[in-house]
């Protein structure tokens, strides 16, 4: 919780001169004491202030809180919610006159808001309360008041520098050093940039850096030096001091600090007494496995002892700068040798001690190579597979009609005879009524030319009370129609008309398609470079997608010789027969079939596909 600082005055002239108020400003660590000296100078320098608080974003708090105030902390700070909202709104500076019952002809009561931002992002904002005559007065106060936050920003900025940590020096140098070391070109040239750069960095006037050969530290790279002679004397004291680091695996340095250490010295205080040098540390380059591969040597002539803080800081670039220069090491080395030392490096640690995972994973390896060589097993093709009704049944509409009300949808299990929908046949009634009223109007006129004995009159009525008789005939077949039913028990595989009540439909169009249960065809796309495999009369076994527990029976039954092609892969149809036939089966199931061809070794099997892909690949390439 963050303590409110308040005023201890209010008289604003006297803070002016108050030396605690800018000592404050400028050394004070604390929100609230910087926020509350900084409000108390501030009103200092307003005309006509007599209210002001200081708004600030808390990090425990999801709203502005207030942290300052003048003349001193009023409790309630809702008469200030419009003008902070309007200045969080508008990110700039907002002036609201105030209804006052006290407001005088001659001053007027105003709220000033400006907001506190870094970076387009807000810290805080600051409210006043002035009653001034002018508007001049308030333009000026304004001014004092944006120049006035200029202390808040910069607080705020120089509070976020003070956020970075020591590891984070320590990053950034050794993120630069890394980007330097990365643009060599070679290993030499990268060691000698990061000696000189560690001993700019670090005020030391030698750093030294020596990789393991043959259980030996070889340098080979000394600060401010191109060339040096590897019989000088101080490179076999800094190489002696390196293996001493080495040997026991840490950091070592010269003379004591505030930390003791219980390690061997020898090499290092001879170092030191020779070359007169006031303070060496050596910093061990480790790898994953804690072995190590070099070292790096600081070394200083004045009395500057590396604190524990300093050895720190190496231990920290040497674990990332060294593995960088290791690898470029070995990369710069010739292909044959280190085609060499990586054979080498397996070849030991498969007969040395240790690796166990390694040898075991070797030996597993050497076993499977040999059991695959001579062990066979079955040889299966394997095809996607889908499952069709053996024949399907379309139901189309018998005439030009609208869809009165439907029963059935797709999925459904339908018996024979059964309603699957029915179309409106008001009209038709009308129209076979209106043929039987023609046919007994005609068949009236008949009797009456039949009296009269006109002879020509009668044949004709005749014909037309046949053709009425036809038509009436015709509209009852069309109403008996209007109900589809199901020709035999089976599924309905496609057509939904529940969403359709009322839609015209015309003659002819597919409504429905039923296939019947108990019969199915099995249809596989064979891969085209497993066709050749295939023979008509092979068994095989079907799993589908949603009963993946059972397994079905099926023979082949036809090959189609026509291939298809679809989302760029060529396959051939094959159709088969089903053995098995479940109550779960229905017609658009999926899954995967294998088809069995004979019995071959494994390591055939499982890379066939391979080497037929990389001879065509080979061909293709050749000239």
């Amino acid at each position: 919780m963050v303590k409110q600082a308040q005023a201890t005055s209010i008289n604003p002239q006297s803070f002016i001169l108050d030396p605690i108020l800018w000592n404050n400003l400028q050394h004070s660590d604390s929100e609230p004491l910087f926020c509350q000296s900084w409000i108390q100078l501030q009103c200092s320098m307003i005309q006509g202030i007599f209210r002001a608080v200081v708004l600030w974003q808390v990090p425990e708090k999801a709203h502005l809180s207030p942290i300052a105030f003048y003349p001193d902390n009023q409790g309630n700070y809702e008469h200030y919610k419009k003008i902070t909202e309007t200045v969080i709104r508008e990110k700039k500076g907002v002036v609201i006159r105030e209804k006052d019952e006290k407001e005088s002809a001659e001053k007027f009561h105003f709220q000033l808001g400006y907001p506190v931002q870094v970076e387009d992002k807000l810290y805080g904002v600051v409210v006043l309360e002035v009653s001034i005559q002018e508007k001049l007065s308030l333009q000026a106060n304004m001014r004092k008041l944006q120049w006035g936050v200029g202390w808040l920003e910069n607080y705020v900025r120089k509070t976020s520098l003070k956020q970075y940590s020591d590891s984070d020096k320590y990053l950034k140098i050794s993120l630069d050093l890394t980007a330097l070391v990365l643009q060599q070109d070679s290993f030499r040239n990268a060691s000698t940039i990061t000696a000189n750069e560690l001993s700019n960095q670090f005020n030391c006037h030698r750093v030294s850096i020596g990789f393991l050969k043959n259980k030996r530290s070889k340098l080979v790279a000394i600060s401010h030096s191109a060339f040096f002679q590897k019989q000088m004397n101080l490179v076999q004291l800094i190489e002696s001091a390196m293996d001493e680091s080495i040997d026991q695996l840490c950091p070592i340095w010269v003379p004591e600090n505030e930390i003791e250490q219980n390690r061997v010295t020898h090499g290092h205080d001879e170092l030191a007494k020779t070359e007169n040098t006031g303070a060496i540390c050596t910093v061990p380059m480790l790898n994953n496995n804690g072995d190590a591969y070099g070292a790096i040597t600081f070394e200083r002539t004045n009395a500057d002892v590396f604190d524990a803080y300093t050895i720190e800081a190496f231990e920290f670039i040497v674990a990332v700068i060294g593995s960088i220069l290791e690898e470029k090491r070995k990369n710069d080395r010739w292909i044959g040798a280190q085609i060499y030392h990586s054979i080498e490096a397996q070849v030991k640690k498969l007969i040395g001690a240790g690796h166990l995972v390694l040898k075991l994973s070797v030996l597993f390896l050497l076993a499977l190579v040999i059991f695959f060589g001579f062990a066979t097993g079955e040889y299966r093709v394997t095809a996607k597979t889908a499952l069709e009704g053996e024949i399907q049944r379309a139901m189309v509409a018998p005439f030009n009609g609208y869809i009165e009300d439907a029963f059935a949808r797709a999925g459904d299990v339908v018996e024979e005879g059964e309603v699957l929908c029915t179309l409106d046949d008001k009209d038709l009634r009308l129209e076979r009524l209106d043929a039987i009223s023609k046919r007994e109007q005609f068949t009236r006129e008949l009797r009456k030319a039949m009296a009269v004995n006109e002879r020509a009159q009668v044949k004709i009525l005749q014909q037309q009370i046949i053709q009425a008789d036809v038509q009436s005939d015709l509209f009852t077949q069309q109403i008996d129609r209007a109900e589809m039913k199901s020709p035999f028990n089976g599924v309905v595989v496609a057509g939904d008309l529940s969403q359709m009540l009322g839609a015209p439909v015309d003659k002819g169009q597919v409504l429905y398609e039923i296939a019947p249960l108990k019969s199915y065809r099995v249809i596989l796309e064979v891969d085209e470079s497993d066709i050749r495999d295939l023979k008509k009369g092979q068994q095989g076994t079907l799993i589908l997608t949603s009963i993946p527990r059972q397994k079905l029976r099926l023979i082949v039954e036809k090959i189609t010789p026509i291939a298809s092609a679809k989302e760029g892969h060529s396959f051939f149809i094959v159709e088969a027969s089903l053995q098995d036939i479940l109550d779960e089966l229905r017609p658009g199931m999926e899954g995967y079939s294998k088809i069995y061809i004979d019995r071959r070794k494994l390591i055939w099997i499982w890379t066939h596909d391979m080497i037929q892909w990389v001879r065509l690949k080979l061909w293709y390439w050749m000239p």
